[in-house]
């Protein structure tokens, strides 16, 4: 998995791609690669990259559905911390990543 041709060279580090299954088991959900944000172990905060190919997607995901796709990250190597938001912007989850 890469990011496309239309992505810059990183500028911190390395591009982290996060594979993302996105499922919604009750109720409707929404995705969006907005939703996830990163730091790294420094505490400094990553960059989305909207370049990374088989990007997860947008939209509403109904109940049994599932989207599936890849978030890409501009970040310094080693461990992570990745935060996933609700649509009000709200942190609803972390999860570390090991460096």
């Amino acid at each position: 998995m890469t990011t496309t041709a239309f992505a810059s060279p990183p500028q911190n580090g390395t591009y982290r791609l996060l594979d993302v299954l996105w499922e919604t088991e009750a109720g409707k959900t929404s995705s969006n690669p907005f939703y996830f944000s990163a730091k790294d172990e420094s505490g400094r905060k990553a960059d989305l990259s909207m370049f990374a190919d088989n990007q997860l997607g947008s939209g509403d995901v109904l109940p049994g559905d599932k989207s599936r796709g890849y978030i890409a990250f501009d970040m310094a190597p080693g461990a992570a911390t990745v935060m996933i938001s609700d649509p009000l912007m709200q942190e609803s989850a972390r999860i570390q990543i090991p460096g």
